[in-house]
């Protein structure tokens, strides 16, 4: 009896382990469709940048036909001491899709909106923003950001089919 006691405590412990083991599914979504870029001069960092394409991990949130969302990540080193001038609000950034497609509006994200939009995988030291364009009809996207006078950083967005062809 004891043993059958055993064996059923033991089964049960499995079935709640492989539970847990279980990957998170919108985090694995939102993961792949997060990427980092970083602006540099010579061997310094000026900007740290986390890209996630929102329409790609959260898309019966943001819908594609009403326009291209991404909530983006920026540290800036010696970021402007002014906060309405700070991450991608500092007049020395920029950022834009493409050949020039500018954003219709730049966010500012607080903590209690972060919490509000479930995005808690963000840095804790980073400007938070919710960066909308106008909608797109390619599947392809490259978000650019950029400090004046260095090189941007291009951030590529791709359906995942297209992202597993691209590593063969």
């Amino acid at each position: 009896m004891r043993a059958v006691l055993l064996l059923a405590l033991f089964f049960i412990g499995c079935e709640t382990y492989q539970q847990v083991l279980q990957p998170d599914k919108a985090r694995e979504r939102y993961v792949q469709a997060t990427r980092k870029g970083e602006i540099r001069t010579q061997l310094r960092t000026e900007a740290v940048i986390l890209a996630t394409y929102l329409n790609q991990a959260l898309p019966k949130y943001f819908d594609s036909k009403k326009g291209v969302y991404f909530l983006v990540d920026i540290y800036i080193s010696n970021d402007s001491i002014d906060s309405s001038k700070r991450g991608l609000l500092n007049p020395l950034y920029s950022i834009w899709l493409f050949d020039d497609i500018k954003p219709i509006s730049i966010k500012r994200l607080s903590k209690d909106e972060l919490i509000a939009y479930n995005f808690d995988y963000v840095s804790p030291w980073g400007e938070h923003f919710l960066v909308e364009f106008p909608a797109q009809s390619k599947t392809v996207l490259t978000l650019f950001v950029k400090k004046d006078g260095l090189e941007a950083t291009a951030l590529r967005y791709a359906p995942p089919s297209s992202l597993i062809l691209d590593k063969i």
